[in-house]
Formats: C-alpha cells, sequence, structure tokens
C-alpha cells in the first residue's frame, strides 16, 4: 500500500516533470508543500522533525491594581468594600477570579457608575479593565441582586456603610 508521503512525492515529481523544473524550483515547492500541507509527517519534516504544536492563544493578562493610583474616595470606597465583605487587600489587588473578589469587584463597578457618577471608562480604569467589562459586571449584578440572597445583603450592607462613611449618597 502506498503512503501518503509517497503518493504526494510522486504528484510532486510529475509535476516537476510536466512543468520542466530545475532542481531548485522542485525544492522550493516541496518545502511549500510541507510547509503548508496539514499532515503531521511533512509538518515534522519540513521543521526538522521537531513535533508541530499550533500556538496556544495566551491568556490576555491584567495588570494589579494599584491602589496608590487611585483618589482618595476611590481607595476609601475600595477598602470599606473589601473590609465588608471579608477580603484582603492584597489578594484583591492580584485580580484574581475567586468568586467573592469577582462579586466585590462587581459590586464596586455599580457603585462607581451609579452612585459616583463615573463614565464606564472611568470605572473601567479604576480596575485596568475596559468598559465592556463594567457593560458585563453591571447586567451580572442586577442578575444577582434578584436571584442570589447573600449577595445582595452583602451588596446592602456595603451600600449602608458607605453611607455612614458619608462616601455615597441616597441614589435618587
Amino acid at each position: 500500500m502506498i503512503t501518503l508521503k509517497q503518493y504526494t512525492e510522486n504528484i510532486l515529481e510529475s509535476v516537476s516533470k510536466t512543468l520542466n523544473l530545475n532542481s531548485l524550483q522542485r525544492e522550493a515547492i516541496t518545502k511549500q508543500v510541507r510547509k503548508y500541507s496539514g499532515y503531521r509527517e511533512y509538518r515534522d519534516t519540513y521543521l526538522g522533525n521537531k513535533r508541530y504544536k499550533k500556538p496556544q492563544r495566551t491568556k490576555r493578562q491584567s495588570k494589579p491594581i494599584d491602589l496608590y493610583k487611585l483618589d482618595e474616595l476611590q481607595r476609601r470606597t475600595i477598602e470599606i468594600a473589601l473590609k465588608v465583605n471579608r477580603i484582603d487587600v492584597v489578594k484583591f489587588c492580584q485580580n484574581t477570579n475567586k468568586r467573592e473578589h469577582v462579586d466585590c469587584r462587581r459590586q464596586l463597578l455599580y457603585i462607581f457608575r451609579y452612585y459616583q457618577d463615573y463614565t464606564l471608562e472611568l470605572a473601567a480604569s479604576v480596575f485596568n479593565k475596559d468598559h465592556s467589562t463594567v457593560i458585563h459586571a453591571l447586567r451580572k449584578h442586577y442578575d444577582f441582586i434578584a436571584t442570589d440572597r447573600f449577595y445582595s445583603r452583602s451588596f446592602n450592607q456595603l451600600v449602608e456603610e458607605l453611607k455612614s462613611n458619608n462616601i455615597i449618597k441616597e441614589l435618587l
């Protein structure tokens, strides 16, 4: 039985004879076939018997939150939110995807957006995110307020704590 490699070599040989290609042209065509072939043996030979690996999609690394670049109001708001949600400041600033941290970030984005009248871009810049992240967080915030008792209780505690510290006023 003829292998795929032998079959391709036979086709390349007949093409080179038909087109009267010299050895350099034939080698260039062979390299192109090996390079763009979907078959592993050609990719391996072209890459020098190294295993072909698809380039992995890298997760976009977001920068950690720098509390020192924030103004006093933002810093106090974040500190109170972390105290209410019982989260360590250092771990929160590392941008982890733990549920507690994401919930706290979501609550803070809601407060920055609606209680402190930040634009989407400004609220996102506090956490080194973009505006679409804020839109998503606000939608999820509404969902969790309606369905998750623990989330809504912690958010209400946060709002009451911020009101008692004169950071936010009543929402109209």
